[in-house]
């Protein structure tokens, strides 16, 4: 009997603990050092709060059956694990939006060129429009919505988009976050040019704003696994590795998406 849920939870508690001290930390340096709180800080402790529901989900998910065998698994049990796995894909399209708009509001901050400024102002806009689109077609993946999870049960009242919907659906909202990341990744370098700043000063400025993208590279890593959504017949052994995958992207955008604000600490340990 072979089950990935025991890889499931350890990916999920992992970077749930991660996460929550990267932003006691950033919380730290904006209340306690720097004497501010912002619009991204709060996004980032709701994104925060988000990916804990998901965390907690994933795990009473592999208890349900998430990470396990359809053979192996009554039909309510995986009933149940369906039903939760839809949940954690809802709230994934959350997090990730919370986390790209907190980013590009902490860049807003140094933005002194009009180009710069629209251009954030654009990829929260597209970033906001395409998240709702995307959160909603989930929804109505199936007519009623629980239809998803109850028609292993023999539900027959209902139905479903293809396979095939669902799959490039996500391959779309996959690489449009991968865009943003990159962009977003590169956005530092036009930032620090005009700053009043010696060479490695700006490096150092422009390598800590750009780490906030680093989740690029988690996302791309997550696309090969989008093709398991079509796999009706072994649905939650399938796409086990899309949620492992999931969680180590939100779990490292949160982290990264705070290292510009944690900079006095970097400073204050000379790491930069």
């Amino acid at each position: 009997m072979g089950t990935k849920g025991s890889e499931l939870t350890a990916v999920a508690v992992s970077f749930l603990i991660l996460s929550w001290l990267t932003i006691a930390l950033r919380l730290y340096v904006r209340t306690r050092v720097k004497k501010f709180f912002g619009v991204d800080d709060i996004l980032a402790l709701l994104s925060l709060f988000v990916f804990t529901t998901i965390c907690g989900l994933i795990i009473a998910g592999v208890k349900a059956g998430m990470g396990t065998h359809f053979a192996d698994l009554s039909l309510e049990s995986y009933s149940r694990g369906s039903k939760l796995f839809f949940l954690c894909e809802l709230l994934y399209v959350l997090v990730t939006a919370l986390v790209k708009v907190s980013i590009c509001i902490t860049l807003l901050r140094i933005a002194v060129e009009r180009p710069q400024v629209y251009t954030l102002y654009a990829i929260i806009v597209l970033t906001t429009l395409f998240s709702i689109f995307y959160f909603f077609f989930i929804l109505f993946l199936c007519r009623p919505t629980s239809f998803f999870w109850e028609q292993v049960l023999g539900a027959t009242d209902g139905s479903c988009l293809p396979g095939n919907a669902i799959t490039s659906a996500t391959y779309a909202h996959g690489i449009f976050i991968v865009m943003v990341d990159l962009t977003l990744g590169t956005f530092p370098i036009f930032l620090v040019r005009k700053l009043k700043l010696n060479y490695r000063s700006k490096v150092s400025v422009a390598l800590i704003l750009a780490f906030g993208s680093i989740a690029s590279v988690a996302t791309i890593a997550r696309l090969p696994n989008v093709q398991s959504l079509a796999n009706r017949t072994d649905f939650l052994y399938a796409n086990a590795p899309l949620g492992l995958s999931s969680a180590v992207e939100i779990g490292i955008s949160i982290c990264a998406s705070s290292a510009a604000t944690l900079r006095p600490l970097l400073i204050q340990f000379r790491i930069f």
